[in-house]
């Protein structure tokens, strides 16, 4: 997306976001203020040309947007997924992308935004690129009580307990303990340290898998 079309049809937020996955730092990661849009943006601490990694890191970053978005009662419209080259290696193919996907209701749910996002990275992935950072950024969003009824006529009436559930899991006992199926599990991973928990791994025979149909 064009840094011209990014400010006709978004905030100045949605722009920064952008600039942020080039490389430009605008604002700091998971910017906390934005009130139309969540985001989670990371570099990799290696860069990664499979199509595997790129799927489990956008799960992940989409879940985490999903999670946020229940802690403030807000539900999405739009899902965006970016990911970038290392800008800094200009010895390789440079390849920096993204697109953003309507959905047909708002909705808080990590199942249907992991699964969007996951799907997304698949359509945007070039092969043969090595990709060194990638994020999601859900936004139009609007507070999740003004639209009970869309998600009584369109989603699976499962899902809002089973966030319910998992919400209230990790919040007892530790963040992240209860993952999708498709989230990074097996591997160890660094994000920059400023975003890391000092048990984000330590434990990870007793992460629970959520499986995505």
């Amino acid at each position: 997306l064009s840094d011209d079309w990014i400010r006709k049809n978004f905030s100045i937020t949605e722009w920064k976001l952008k600039k942020d996955l080039e490389g430009i730092p605008t604002l700091k990661l998971d910017y906390k203020e934005a009130k139309r849009s969540i985001a989670t943006t990371r570099s990799f601490e290696y860069t990664y040309s499979d199509i595997d990694n790129i799927k489990e890191r956008i799960s992940t970053f989409a879940t985490s947007c999903a999670e946020k978005l229940r802690k403030q009662q807000s539900s999405c419209h739009s899902i965006i997924v970016l990911l970038s080259s290392d800008r800094h290696k200009k010895e390789t193919p440079q390849h920096k992308t993204s697109q953003m996907v309507s959905l047909p209701y708002p909705t808080d749910s990590s199942l249907i935004i992991s699964k969007v996002a996951v799907k997304t990275a698949v359509d945007i992935f070039k092969k043969g690129i090595k990709y060194k950072r990638a994020g999601v950024v859900v936004t139009g969003l609007v507070p999740t009580d003004n639209h009970q009824l869309d998600l009584f006529l369109y989603e699976n009436t499962k899902h809002k307990p089973l966030m319910q559930h998992i919400d209230a899991l990790n919040t007892k006992y530790e963040a992240s303990k209860i993952k999708l199926g498709n989230q990074d599990l097996k591997r160890t991973w660094k994000m920059r340290q400023e975003h890391l928990s000092p048990k984000y791994t330590s434990n990870i025979n007793e992460i629970l898998t959520v499986q995505c149909h």
